[in-house]
């Protein structure tokens, strides 16, 4: 998922409103991002979303396409988050972080849309996302496959490709949309972070396929390896190695931000 830069100019158009304003994040903002996204044309208006206000339930999720947010959760993750992310931070306009957080999970689950939803542009990806979303929603019914996914899917976290690839859209985004932010460098390294998941096996998608007992049967000729790096899907050896080296590189203080995203993009 990329945002076209004039949903991105809008989109900050709408928080620098709030911000100026000192204004926290509402239901108004959350509704007006969404809106303006579902406008990209990227989504062929496929993007759709709803509130719930269920007793129990997650801060936001997406199934069958469709995004839920729990708007009572969602305003209390925010201002739990905000103190743990930004105590550093001396600037006192607190609508800044918390509206920062809220996009980040509205990019998220926008990013599981579009997975869910079958918009990328290379059909094996698109598969991809199709069987791991098909096997979430119909677990086996073999009663001993049935119980060996469920407990495989208990240990799937953010390491599963899906979520990575939904952080790296999300950050990606952000990471663009606050230039000058005296947090930008926080954005950055949770961009990094998430890239420089390492796989056990083959790839990422391969451990996630592992655990939903599913075989890696995908056919990924002709797709960009930086595609196929922020997927989870298998690289070329010497350009993951050379990807994870600048990675290190950076934790390390030796290669900037936009140095490592060069080489992800051109190498």
């Amino acid at each position: 998922m990329i945002l076209s830069t004039s949903t991105k100019e809008k989109i900050i158009d709408i928080r620098d409103y709030y911000e100026k304003r000192n204004q926290l994040v509402d239901v108004n903002f959350i509704n007006e991002i969404l809106i303006t996204i579902q406008k990209e044309e990227a989504f062929k208006q496929s993007l759709k979303y709803k509130f719930v206000d269920e007793k129990k339930g997650r801060v936001a999720f997406t199934e069958f396409g469709i995004m839920y947010f729990h708007i009572d959760l969602f305003m209390k993750y925010i201002k739990i988050n905000v103190k743990d992310w930004f105590s550093d931070f001396s600037d006192k306009n607190m609508s800044k972080y918390c509206n920062f957080i809220a996009l980040l999970i509205i990019f998220h689950e926008c990013s599981h849309s579009w997975q869910q939803n079958g918009l990328e542009m290379y059909s094996e990806i698109n598969r991809l996302h199709h069987d791991t979303s098909c096997l979430r929603r119909f677990p086996l019914k073999e009663i001993l496959k049935a119980i060996r996914l469920q407990i495989n899917l208990l240990r799937i976290n953010e390491h599963a490709y899906f979520e990575r690839q939904a952080n790296i859209d999300a950050l990606r985004e952000l990471v663009d949309m606050y230039q000058g932010y005296e947090f930008l460098n926080f954005i950055e390294l949770q961009h990094i972070y998430n890239l420089s998941f390492k796989p056990k096996g083959e790839s990422i998608v391969h451990d996630t396929l592992k655990k939903y007992l599913l075989e890696y049967n995908y056919n990924c000729e002709g797709i960009p390896q930086n595609l196929l790096f922020e997927v989870g899907l298998p690289t070329d050896k010497v350009y993951s190695e050379t990807i994870y080296d600048a990675i290190d590189k950076y934790n390390n203080e030796e290669l900037s931000y936009e140095r490592v995203i060069e080489k992800i993009k051109k190498y």
